[in-house]
């Protein structure tokens, strides 16, 4: 019991380190790109950030049909540590930005995120005892989880020592500043998956046989059932990560009414925010997992959907719909003020967490012998729907995307209701999920 706490939350600190850059990295950088785009306009398409986002997320997507074949080839320990060597890569060519460059990094952290994620299901598949799942998953999303308030606040540090200019625009200097402390997180979870102990064996030869295997399996387990009525929950999830990882952050920046300073501070807010939904929710669903324990799932969902519809309304009454992609003054229905961004940001992470920790449980919980390719499907659905939101980022209206936002997630919630005695719910008398604490 006690190594395997040590190694879920060696996992989680891993995680904490290798999301800390990339997620708020992914907040400013519409705004870094814009800023570029700005000094050169032959460097940089002033939307780039949306779509090299997309870009990442569209590869995942496609990706995710063969990244369980290469975890189980290469075993989950040894996905975690090339995906902490792709980040690492990523953090350190984005100093060096121009058109060609930055697709070719986004393109290739599809890859990076999709084994980060399965990897990580895998590996605690393989390090978890019985009844624990829902626990482990709770815990190492919580640990991983800390790195926004902690990059909020080294984002703050960061803001005290470049300065505190009001401006508009980020300068190169201030933009390669920032990713070397990215880069040195990513090294940092590189290093930490490094002294994970193997669990998966020795590396297996590469079998064609097996790939083109591996391929018809994922697209054989989608005529499941239970991952049928899970497609649209990973879709929202994929669709509601791209607005509070981006588009959300990014509407914070270009609007100047707020006041707060600028990108950096403004960020910096936000991540700290929102992180401390994450954790928060992270620790309440792990209390609900242990009160009600045949239908935590249910409640947690149900709990994540009303928190998510607040956040939705109030980001459509409160935000401008300009904001999304260029500096506006404008005011929405409502006046905007600090109070009601930080409890926006509040509410969307706290959603998030909801969602992701019901998604790792019921994958490494329903689908025992086929987690690696569970979670890839559940990947593969979160990374189209994660696309597609960037995607529309420059173009969508903001109200036009608070309303899909909204129908997309009573859809998700009237499935789970209508298919609530399904085996989703259904957790068997040793697969029931007791004494979880974090």
């Amino acid at each position: 019991m006690v190594k395997e706490l040590l190694l879920v939350h060696l996992v989680g600190f891993g995680f904490l380190f290798l999301y800390l850059g990339f997620d708020i990295k992914a907040m400013i950088e519409e705004n870094m790109l814009h800023s570029v785009s700005h000094i050169d306009p032959n460097r940089m398409n002033p939307y780039a950030g949306y779509y090299g986002l997309s870009l990442n997320y569209a590869t995942g997507a496609f990706v995710a049909l063969i990244t369980s074949f290469i975890v189980d080839v290469i075993g989950a320990k040894w996905s975690m540590v090339l995906s902490g060597f792709i980040f690492t890569i990523h953090m350190g060519f984005f100093m060096f930005l121009n058109t060609y460059v930055y697709y070719s990094i986004s393109a290739i952290m599809g890859l990076g995120n999709l084994l980060s994620w399965t990897g990580q299901g895998v590996y605690l598949r393989e390090i978890t005892t019985k009844n624990n799942y829902l626990r482990n998953s709770a815990i190492c999303w919580a640990v991983n989880l800390i790195s926004l308030p902690v990059g909020g606040i080294l984002l703050l540090l960061l803001e005290k020592f470049i300065g505190n200019e009001l401006m508009d625009y980020m300068p190169i200097s201030t933009i390669r500043i920032t990713m070397c402390v990215f880069l040195g997180t990513s090294f940092i979870s590189f290093l930490l998956f490094c002294s994970l102990p193997n669990n998966s064996g020795p590396l297996k030869k590469f079998n064609k046989k097996n790939l083109i295997d591996a391929l018809k399996k994922n697209i054989t387990m989608i005529k499941d059932r239970r991952i049928q009525l899970l497609i649209p929950c990973f879709f929202f999830i994929g669709y509601e990560t791209g607005y509070w990882v981006a588009i959300y952050p990014t509407c914070l920046i270009f609007l100047k009414t707020l006041n707060l300073g600028n990108a950096i501070k403004v960020t910096a807010f936000y991540t700290i925010a929102c992180g401390l939904g994450q954790i928060i929710m992270s620790l309440i669903i792990s209390w609900i997992s242990k009160k009600f324990i045949k239908n935590g799932y249910k409640y947690s969902l149900i709990l994540a959907g009303i928190i998510h519809f607040i956040g939705f309304i109030l980001v459509f009454f409160c935000i401008p719909p300009e904001s999304k992609y260029m500096l506006t003054t404008k005011e929405s229905f409502l006046p905007v003020n600090i109070f009601i961004i930080l409890l926006i940001s509040f509410l969307f992470g706290a959603g998030d967490s909801a969602w992701n920790s019901i998604r790792t449980g019921v994958c490494t919980s329903q689908f025992k012998d086929e987690t690696s390719q569970a979670i890839s499907l559940s990947r593969l659905f979160q990374s189209l729907g994660c696309s597609l939101s960037f995607l529309l980022g420059p173009s969508l209206n903001l109200y036009v995307e608070m309303t899909v936002h909204t129908l997309v997630m009573e859809d998700d919630k009237k499935i789970n209701k209508e298919k609530e005695s399904e085996i989703i719910y259904k957790i068997k008398s040793d697969d029931t999920f007791k004494n979880i604490n974090l």
